[in-house]
């Protein structure tokens, strides 16, 4: 059988096991809800803060892109410009240069037929050629039709000096009587970001602390890329740019090339068929988070370590509350003399009492014999 001994660890151990072991295990279950749930706001506040941030920057560059637009209107108010003859055309052009210097990639005028009639600087590749099929022509005409006055910004377009890739800008040219005259159109080259005042526009443009900046069109080529990897090869997030180009604003948490985590936002930009894309490091988005996230792991530890030591100190008072073995012995052994002497004496006592009972039966027997003789 078991010794007391043994049975006095049994118990402390029992009670350790069932005042520690369910606190430790509600404590863990109450941080790592605490932990998940901080993380997925966390999460979430993060994206919809890139959402918003990428919808108001793609605004701020239409507003930019405004400016461009607004001084081809002025110059396609002119006169010269909506009646002259070509000669008039470009001496207006000339005269405007200051005005249009945005267009590094050259302005030009397309008549009613879509026909180049001017170009400056000039461009005697371009001059009598057919423009009446490119997008961006028919796309000025369509919104004359449907009496919408507004700027037309192209895809990218090989229709620059020596057939180099530029983005062209479109407005029309109205008569006097309100009628359809052509258009006019500034370029801006690609691949020419140190001088180009649109590149310039671009480069100013921060996406909050975004690591990745790109510009797509609409047939998802890239007009715009800065990008701070060193990877040249980096491509724009796919799913993003398809879903940019449906025209929906948003961000998704998701993985570039290298497998690193990153947050691609997208929206895109008012008055042109072109998107906007962000992607930023979820590493970087989330490093102010990790601090308070730090203290919830230190709570965590806290709440398993206290009730540990709590169990421990417990242990401790039960030990010494406890006797021990030779403790025992020696109560042991005063209780044994305890009753022997009680056993004694409870003898002396009724050997005493018989003898005293002895002693008067002696007497009253010797008193009942006198009296008879």
């Amino acid at each position: 059988m078991p010794s007391d001994r043994t049975r006095r660890k049994k118990l402390r151990t029992k009670i350790v096991s069932w005042t520690f072991v369910p606190t430790a295990l509600v404590l863990v279950g109450v941080a790592l809800v605490s932990i998940l749930s901080y993380r997925q706001v966390t999460g979430e506040l993060v994206i919809e803060r890139d959402r918003q941030v990428i919808r108001l920057s793609a605004q701020q560059l239409a507003t930019e892109l405004e400016e461009y637009s607004d001084a081809l209107s002025v110059v396609a108010r002119a006169d010269d410009i909506r009646a002259g003859t070509p000669d008039d055309k470009l001496v207006m052009l000339q005269q405007s240069s200051s005005r249009l210097a945005g267009f590094d990639g050259g302005t030009l005028v397309l008549d009613t037929f879509g026909v180049v009639v001017a170009a400056y600087p000039e461009r005697k590749d371009a001059l009598g050629s057919d423009w009446s099929d490119r997008p961006f022509y028919r796309a000025v005409l369509r919104n004359q039709i449907r009496g919408r006055l507004q700027p037309v910004f192209s895809n990218i377009i090989q229709d620059g000096p020596d057939g180099s890739d530029v983005i062209a800008v479109a407005v029309p040219v109205i008569g006097e009587n309100g009628e359809f005259e052509g258009a006019l159109t500034g370029m801006f080259l690609l691949g020419t970001r140190s001088i180009s005042a649109f590149y310039g526009d671009l480069v100013r443009l921060r996406v909050g602390s975004a690591c990745s900046t790109y510009l797509v069109d609409e047939n998802s080529e890239i007009i715009y890329r800065s990008d701070c990897t060193e990877n040249a090869e980096s491509r724009v997030h796919e799913p993003a740019v398809e879903q940019v180009l449906s025209g929906q604003v948003g961000a998704v948490k998701t993985r570039d090339a290298s497998n690193r985590e990153i947050v691609a936002s997208y929206a895109p930009v008012p008055g042109t068929p072109w998107g906007l894309i962000a992607e930023e490091y979820w590493s970087v988005l989330t490093e102010t988070s990790q601090g308070y996230l730090r203290f919830l792991l230190l709570l965590l530890l806290a709440g398993v370590a206290i009730p540990s030591l709590l169990s421990q100190s417990l242990s401790a008072v039960l030990r010494s509350r406890s006797p021990n073995s030779s403790t025992r012995r020696k109560r042991s052994l005063r209780a044994g003399s305890r009753q022997r002497s009680a056993r004694r004496l409870a003898m002396r006592l009724k050997r005493w009492l018989c003898s005293s009972m002895s002693c008067r039966n002696s007497s009253s027997r010797a008193t009942h014999t006198s009296k008879s003789e």
